[in-house]
């Protein structure tokens, strides 16, 4: 196994060691902010569904 710097001129090397990661951490920030967002709406709803029960 060749150790050493990575070639990044190498089309394999440059999908495996930048554009993989890059795509990875982009979903993660999409997702982040979807999860709590939806979370926010599921608390207000329960919020509200307990404020009608004490009506």
């Amino acid at each position: 196994m060749p150790r050493g710097p990575v070639d990044l001129s190498e089309t394999n090397n440059l999908v495996i060691f930048i554009i993989i990661p890059a795509v990875i951490i982009i979903a993660f920030l999409i997702f982040r902010k979807r999860i709590k967002r939806i979370k926010k709406e599921k608390n207000e709803r329960i919020k509200e569904s307990i404020e009608e029960k004490n009506k």
